[in-house]
């Protein structure tokens, strides 16, 4: 697993509304066999409401953190995890956000991506 900065902009959409901005994202070039995209916490601005679960999840990472986001009044469960405290081979990931491609809406430097139609879609 190998986290990769980026100086590009990344803004993450639910339902229409951007809950997720980053100039400083980082990207996760192997996370749970699947391509994904983590944020720092300190530079991810969330502009929606939500609840928290927490769960032991991976026998590699350890126990995560997983939101499901309040957007208009409707919940989307499990758009978004993190690992808090991640066994010491995934430290890379603490304290790091990552959604769900296949729930939430990309927008990268401007250009809206295609959400990838996995078994999480």
């Amino acid at each position: 697993m190998d986290i990769l900065a980026s100086s590009r902009r990344v803004q993450v959409e639910v339902d229409g509304v951007i809950v997720a901005d980053s100039t400083s994202p980082g990207c996760c070039s192997r996370l749970a066999s699947r391509r994904g995209t983590t944020y720092p916490r300190s530079t991810c601005e969330w502009t929606c409401s939500g609840t928290l679960t927490v769960r032991p999840d991976c026998p590699y990472k350890g126990t995560a953190e997983y939101w499901s986001i309040e957007v208009n009044g409707r919940a989307h469960p499990d758009h978004a995890w993190s690992y808090k405290a991640p066994f010491a081979e995934s430290q890379k990931i603490a304290g790091l956000i990552a959604f769900y491609n296949e729930k939430v809406d990309l927008i990268v430097d401007g250009v809206r991506l295609d959400r990838p139609q996995t078994k999480f879609s």
